[in-house]
C-alpha cells in the first residue's frame, strides 16, 4: 500500500535564552527544541501526511545568585551532551543562543563568541520602544511573542523540566510594561529563546510550519490547564 511521500528533509534546532542577571537577580537559561511532527491527518489533495512544527521545553536552569559571568560560556556547553546524547559528537544538531545584550550583557556575548559553541550567537538588546529594530527587541514584544506561541500551542511546557515551577510562577506575575519586583529571570531566558524559534517557525524554512496558525488554531495551549492562572500574559 502505498502511504504517500515521507516528510521533507528536516533538521531539529535548539533555541537557547540566556537572561543575565545582576547583584539582586540571577541569570537563566532556558533551551528550546523545534521539531516537526505528524497530526495524524492525511492531506488528499497532496497525497501526504500532514506535519506541524512545534516548540517543546528541553531545559531550564536558573542559576545561582552571583554566578560568575566567566563560567556561563562552560554552563552553557555543559548542557550539549545532555540534548543529543547519541548525535552530538557525530552531527550536532544546529543551534542559536539569543543573549540578553543589555547592560552587563556585552562582555558576555563577547566571551561566548569565544568559546567553541558551534551556534548562532544573537544578542537581543531589550528595550522599552514601541517595534523591533534589529537586535533591539522592546520588552513587550518578546513577551507578545512569548504569549501567541504558548496560546496556539506552538510552544509546549513540561512540567518535568527542572526549575518548571519556578517558571511558571514567573510567567504568572511578569509584566510586558517594566521590571516588577518580583524575579523573572526565567521567563526573561524563554521569551529570549522563543524569539528566534517564533521567526524560524513562520519563514516556513525545510517544513510544513507555513500552516502553522491555520493548523494549531483549534489544538490546546501549550501551557499546563491551570485554574488558578489569573496573569493577563498567560
Amino acid at each position: 500500500m502505498n502511504l504517500g511521500p515521507p516528510l521533507r528533509p528536516h533538521r531539529n534546532h535548539f533555541f537557547f535564552g540566556l537572561d543575565l542577571g545582576q547583584r539582586s537577580d540571577h541569570s537563566a537559561l532556558v533551551i528550546l527544541e523545534r521539531v516537526l511532527e505528524l497530526t495524524g491527518e492525511f492531506d488528499h489533495a497532496r497525497y501526504a501526511y500532514c506535519s506541524v512544527t512545534r516548540l517543546y521545553l528541553r531545559h531550564a536552569e536558573r542559576f545561582p545568585l552571583h554566578f560568575p559571568y566567566l563560567a556561563i560560556p562552560k554552563a552553557i556547553l555543559d548542557t550539549y551532551p545532555a540534548l543529543e546524547p547519541n548525535s552530538f559528537q557525530a552531527a550536532p544538531t544546529p543551534k542559536t543562543i539569543a543573549i540578553d545584550a543589555s547592560g552587563v550583557g556585552v562582555p558576555v556575548v563577547e566571551l561566548i563568541h569565544a568559546a567553541p559553541m558551534h551556534a548562532s550567537i544573537l544578542p537581543i538588546t531589550i528595550t522599552s520602544g514601541a517595534e523591533p529594530n534589529h537586535n533591539n527587541v522592546p520588552r513587550a514584544a518578546l513577551l507578545s511573542n512569548l504569549r501567541i506561541l504558548l496560546e496556539t500551542g506552538a510552544l509546549r511546557l513540561s512540567p518535568s523540566a527542572v526549575h518548571y515551577n519556578q517558571l511558571f510562577k514567573e510567567l504568572k506575575t511578569v509584566s510586558a510594561t517594566a521590571p516588577n519586583s518580583a524575579h523573572d529571570d526565567l521567563a526573561f531566558a524563554l521569551a529570549l529563546a522563543a524569539w528566534p524559534a517564533a521567526h524560524s517557525i513562520h519563514s516556513g524554512s525545510n517544513d510544513d510550519s507555513g500552516r502553522i496558525s491555520r493548523r494549531l488554531r483549534n489544538t490546546p495551549r501549550g501551557f499546563p490547564t491551570d485554574p488558578s492562572r489569573s496573569s493577563p500574559f498567560l
